[in-house]
């Protein structure tokens, strides 16, 4: 059986599939996080899937990445092409990097806010390793606070 690698979050304090974390207009308007490449029952990832390089989608309208997106497409999501940071002990790729909040008016809280709650918005982040296309998804909640 082939198996291939996949993309975990890792040192949020949460591993679930989608994961939700809070930013405060006020406050918190950054949130570090680290994206783990690994394949199950195998002590190694082979290295022509190694990936060294991801892209990171975000909303371009709230969120950002250091650096200057690749692209910002019609629907308004930031495509930002990132190298990973370091590797783990199955010889996958380790990726850091920073979420930044933009500032966030009160207008697109009345329009992008939830049905149930006007001061909280939900996205998504999006990382894709360019050489496996493992991808890993995950929600990002803003509080207007």
């Amino acid at each position: 059986m082939i198996r291939l690698p996949v993309l975990s979050l890792t040192g949020i304090g949460n591993s679930t599939d989608i994961v939700t974390m809070g930013f405060r207009t006020s406050d918190q308007r950054t949130q570090l996080v680290r994206v783990e490449q690994s394949i199950q029952d195998e002590s190694s990832i082979p290295i022509d899937l190694v990936d060294s390089t991801f892209m990171i989608e975000v909303s371009n309208l709230f969120l950002e990445i250091r650096g200057r997106p690749e692209n910002v497409d019609s629907q308004q999501r930031a495509s930002y092409i990132v190298n990973s940071s370091s590797e783990n002990t199955q010889k996958g790729a380790i990726l850091q990097f920073t979420i930044s909040l933009k500032s966030i008016t009160d207008a697109l809280f009345t329009v992008y806010g939830t049905t149930s709650d006007k001061t909280v918005i939900s996205t998504y982040v999006k990382v894709t390793g360019l050489v496996s296309g493992a991808v890993k998804e995950f929600t990002v909640n803003i509080n207007k606070g």
